[in-house]
């Protein structure tokens, strides 16, 4: 991960937790990348920067020729330029021979140069209560709106435009372009969203274990489909030299009438049905083996098959070293909820 607060930029490895510094004097900021991937930077309203990814080196990006240093830069993976020129309120598209392919001028311009971030087939950006979006090679004239309203401010999940926001904030699109991430300031305090780019279906997420002050931002990076890192700031002493932490969110989808249908087939007329593990360690996990069954093909059939097992209510595993009590209360729990969380993860619905 790179981060910069506008003093500094670091690096930050969250798997190994080794971090550095790349300039303690930056006054940049960080959006987009180069078509290999590499962040952009924007240092004040001098220059453009990039890390590289081998030896996480600022180096200047060279081989630009502007007439105007635009103020939002990035490219596609074909190796596009789009640019933001704010002189002039557009926005353009580039090809390698320097020749502008495409244009679009905006009729309002809030928040193209905090959030403007591309992506192959588009760019998207949001202003206070919209979410918008320019498709490259459409011929549109306008920036189309995926979620939200120009006018009516709100908190509402939904679809596309039924959908409401009341300040949006950090706007990140994960690396396949499947989700917008961004945090929205509501009346009852900072709200997470996650939007789905190929249905515009809008849905909050919900929090555990994160302080989500509602005067500090919390920025939002994507990590892969399901899980993201949020900086999260605990006070605002922590803008000022204070701490903050670094946190893996793990999304986990609520249980929908499919998952819950399979709990129709539990008989609760029926005595409790114990089912302990035994495990190497000596722990003994304790389940109800009526949930394993309605819950479980795979245990439906070992436990109605009349085995010793589902005789004597006990599983023996204890000459099995690699089944720990970890692992196998986060497969249980999976089974009872549908929902997959590891023991370290920070859960968002």
């Amino acid at each position: 991960l790179f981060i910069s607060d506008l003093e500094k930029v670091i690096w930050l490895d969250p798997e190994t937790r080794q971090r550095g510094v790349l300039n303690d004097s930056a006054n940049m900021t960080i959006r987009n990348k180069t078509p290999a991937g590499e962040p952009i930077l924007r240092k004040g309203s001098e220059s453009y920067w990039k890390i590289t990814l081998d030896s996480r080196q600022l180096v200047p990006l060279v081989d630009l020729n502007f007439d105007e240093l635009p103020q939002v830069l990035g490219f596609t993976s074909s190796g596009d330029e789009i640019r933001y020129l704010h002189s002039s309120k557009r926005i353009e598209r580039v090809d390698s021979s320097r020749r502008v392919v495409e244009s679009v001028k905006l009729s309002r311009t809030t928040g193209v140069m905090e959030t403007m971030t591309v992506a192959d087939d588009g760019l998207y950006y949001s202003n206070v209560t919209a979410v918008l979006f320019w498709p490259f090679g459409q011929g549109e004239k306008e920036p189309l709106v995926v979620a939200g309203s120009h006018f009516v401010p709100g908190a509402e999940d939904g679809i596309g435009r039924r959908a409401r926001f009341r300040c949006l904030r950090h706007l990140m699109l994960s690396s396949d372009s499947r989700h917008i991430y961004l945090a929205d300031f509501t009346n009852n305090g900072l709200r997470y969203v996650r939007i789905n780019t190929s249905t515009d279906e809008v849905r909050t997420l919900s929090r555990k274990n994160i302080a989500s002050s509602t005067r500090v931002p919390n920025f939002v990076c994507p990590a892969n489909d399901e899980s993201f890192f949020v900086l999260d700031y605990v006070s605002l002493s922590s803008l000022q030299g204070g701490r903050c932490q670094l946190r893996r969110a793990h999304v986990v989808k609520k249980a929908g009438t499919q998952g819950l249908s399979t709990w129709q087939t539990l008989d609760l007329t029926a005595l409790v049905q114990p089912l302990s593990f035994h495990l190497f360690d000596g722990t003994v996990l304790h389940f109800d083996s009526r949930i394993l069954k309605a819950r479980s093909d795979y245990f439906r059939k070992m436990l109605e098959s009349g085995c010793r097992e589902a005789a004597e209510g006990r599983v023996d595993l204890t000459s099995d070293t690699s089944i720990g009590p970890t692992s196998l209360g986060v497969v249980l729990r999976f089974i009872a909820t549908g929902a997959f969380l590891g023991p370290n993860d920070v859960e968002m619905t």
